[in-house]
């Protein structure tokens, strides 16, 4: 995830310094932060959103629950409990469940 929000990151400087500099191409504000100019020109379109903005709009947990999630691997872990992935699923899935959330989240 860090390099997505990286690259997000770089897109949008590269975008930045491409509205704030008349003489600046987009080509050119592209190169300047490693960037395609294909990948600024669709941010500045609007045909892709930050990367920040993509994972916190597709998140189905929240912050809170995530945390609570959190908290039970790690007593789990300290209790020597086998938590395996379906085990952590079902969890998510009740902590969804009772948010009234119908989205379940898949092992795969």
């Amino acid at each position: 995830m860090n390099k997505a929000l990286n690259k997000s990151e770089n897109i949008q400087k590269a975008a930045e310094a491409y509205k704030n500099d008349p003489n600046l191409n987009i080509r050119r504000a592209a190169a300047i932060h490693n960037m395609a100019p294909n990948s600024v020109s669709n941010y500045l379109n609007s045909r892709t959103k930050p990367a920040p903005d993509y994972f916190t709009f597709y998140q189905k947990l929240s912050l809170i629950k995530e945390n609570i999630l959190v908290e039970h691997v790690i007593r789990g872990y300290y209790l020597n409990y086998l938590l395996t992935i379906p085990h952590l699923n079902d969890y998510a899935n009740e902590l969804l469940r009772m948010k009234n959330i119908s989205n379940i989240i898949s092992v795969y």
